[in-house]
């Protein structure tokens, strides 16, 4: 491994089966690179482990002057194509539950990089202190919320070691650079990663200039050579080959060669699924051996069904990358499951891929509303949301809203997509509930990306409704208007971190 980048209605059940034939026969080229060295590319059939590392220093000194910055973070993955976002959080030891993190990188898969430097800032809670022990914990997420995690790394912050001490820190620092390059099995593994394997080699380059393909950083197996495997799934990529150069403050990277790589599309997908009992039907048009046709849907809907709490994260992942524009047919199997009929997206791959033309670069404000059944934890129809712009209100026809105090009542967890309600918060809507003498509906705004905006839908059976606010400044509740939530007071002034984020991807 090489240092670098690295809720369907009442679903129960997914399962993926692959239809047809295995991917097409290994491909391979060669490329004369502009500082006169040479790269090898071959693209071949084979199912490799996927890795997922962190290291970090095992202890940082803690000095009259401050601490011994900065921090160097090292970050690999060998599927970094499959990581639509990634999220590196520090956390403080006696935060057992991880919920308030010290210090916190969320940025999207193109942006992994070869790591992350940290100059100490501590941006929730009192500054560190000799004696604290700091957790790193890293975690990635693809396009249809399945998350990794890496095994989480600690760090010392000492004022002394004795030399004993200082030599074993240092072994088990060095062990962990080496890791990480070598490649570690991720903690939590459910992104489903599997297709071809991408070999990229470099002959005849200088040492003393890294080479880095896309903003992955290479590994320097010496005497002038670089090396670089990435599992990939079906996909277009134009890849850049890139050296560093120096800048005042640092190095930019400088694109010395490219060239493209096309990775088969994939079979269509064969998925079980419930729940499919309120979705509109036309004459099925197409027969699979084996199975009762049931009716053809439209893709929105088939690609909805992977926005809600789902099993099978293979099953998920084949839903969130089907084509919304194509129909997809529904059959029964001798069980009498549902199976739809999925036919793969070309999308774009968060790395090295092509420009997605469905991504629109302005984030769309959504609803969730929820049944108060003092359920500690509410998982919103999708996943990416933005945490800056997270309302939770408790609303009763007829009457104002009223809002809970993210960290008193709730925390967001926006890379999952989840709103936990605190001991205090689950007491205050019992308290509300009970003053207004009835049941109140918690309802959640929050924004997310416009591709996935429409796909959400109402959700009557178990009381969860769903929507687009588009805009507007009202919404229903029991047939009677109540008022939007009102922005904070300087959210219209800035940017949102989702578009300050994104906005530069999508440009």
């Amino acid at each position: 491994m090489i240092p670098g980048l690295k809720f369907l209605h009442l679903a129960a059940l997914l399962v993926t089966l692959p239809v047809g034939a295995a991917m097409a026969e290994a491909r391979e080229g060669t490329l004369s690179l502009e500082t006169g060295a040479s790269l090898s590319w071959s693209l071949a059939d084979y199912k490799a482990a996927p890795a997922l590392g962190i290291a970090l220093p095992a202890t940082i000194a803690w000095e009259k002057t401050g601490l011994d910055l900065p921090v160097k973070i090292d970050l690999s993955t060998n599927y970094a194509a499959f990581i639509e976002q990634w999220e590196l959080s520090l956390y403080r030891e006696s935060d057992t539950k991880r919920r308030h993190p010290i210090r916190q990188w969320r940025r999207p898969a193109a942006a992994f990089d070869a790591g992350v430097v940290w100059n100490g800032e501590v941006e929730a809670g009192p500054p560190l202190r000799p004696g604290e022990t700091i957790v790193a914990l890293l975690r990635v997420r693809d396009i249809a919320g399945n998350i990794d995690e890496a095994q989480p790394q600690t760090m010392l912050v000492s004022r002394y070691l004795m030399p004993a001490q200082r030599k074993e820190y240092s072994a088990e620092t060095r062990a962990r650079r080496a890791s990480v390059a070598a490649g570690n099995p991720p903690a939590i593994q459910t992104i489903p990663v599997q297709g071809q394997l991408l070999d990229v080699w470099v002959s005849g380059a200088s040492d003393d200039q890294p080479l880095h393909l896309s903003g992955l950083a290479m590994d320097d197996i010496g005497a002038g050579g670089w090396h670089l495997a990435q599992l990939l799934p079906a996909g277009d990529y134009a890849l850049k080959v890139q050296t560093e150069r120096p800048l005042l403050e640092g190095v930019r990277l400088v694109s010395v060669g490219r060239f493209d790589v096309e990775v088969p599309k994939s079979e269509d997908q064969l998925t079980t699924v419930k729940g499919t009992g309120e979705i509109e039907r036309k004459a099925p048009s197409e027969t699979v051996p084996g199975l009762k046709r049931d009716g053809e849907i439209s893709g929105r809907d088939a690609v909805r069904l992977s926005l809600w709490d789902t099993k099978d994260p293979a099953g998920r992942y084949a839903l969130a990358a089907a084509n919304p524009d194509l129909p997809a047919n529904l059959y029964r199997d001798d069980r009498n499951r549902s199976v739809v009929k999925i036919r793969p997206y070309p999308r774009t791959i968060p790395w090295g891929g092509k420009q997605d033309p469905r991504e629109p670069s302005k984030p769309v404000k959504m609803r969730a509303r929820y049944p108060t059944d003092n359920s500690p934890r509410l998982t919103l129809p999708h996943t990416d949301i933005a945490n800056e712009r997270v309302f939770v209100s408790l609303r009763l026809p007829s009457v104002p809203p009223t809002y809970l105090n993210e960290g008193m009542h709730f925390e967001v967890d926006p890379l999952q997509g989840k709103v936990f309600l605190t001991d205090i918060g689950r007491e205050f809507i019992q308290k509300y509930q009970s003053v207004n003498e009835g049941a109140a509906a918690i309802e959640i705004a929050y924004m997310v990306r416009p591709s996935l905006a429409g796909m959400a839908t109402w959700r009557a059976k178990d009381g969860i409704a769903v929507f687009n606010d588009n805009g507007a400044s009202q919404g229903q509740l029991n047939d009677q208007t109540v008022a939007s939530e009102q922005p904070r007071a300087d959210s219209d002034k800035q940017s949102s971190w989702f578009e300050r984020t994104f906005a530069w991807l999508w440009s």
